[in-house]
């Protein structure tokens, strides 16, 4: 309600007044939108299957931004991916 208002409200203020917050997060958005053009892959080392579709790929289940073809995978991943997924688990919790 309110607070989704009021961060509208700033974010115009800041797109008009051509702040780098604005460019940044518009070269941000970018990236994301160019990474989703591309095939999804397995995140863990040395794994290079891309997800087809019909294939379900596995998501972390803590932060669900990580994705993989298979719990084999996601275990040899987990050492390399969880700092990432507590910084990532707080920044959704406070979403």
């Amino acid at each position: 309600g309110h607070c989704l208002q009021t961060a509208d409200t700033v974010l115009r203020v800041l797109y008009q007044e051509g702040h780098p917050y604005v460019q940044d997060v518009r070269t941000q958005m970018k990236a994301l939108a160019d990474r989703r053009s591309q095939p999804v892959r397995c995140m863990a080392e040395g794994c290079a299957v891309e997800k087809q579709e019909g294939q379900p790929f596995k998501r972390c289940s803590q932060c669900k931004s990580a994705v993989y073809c298979s719990v084999n995978c996601q275990k040899a991943h987990w050492e390399h991916h969880k700092d990432d997924c507590k910084h990532l688990k707080v920044a959704i919790q406070d979403l």
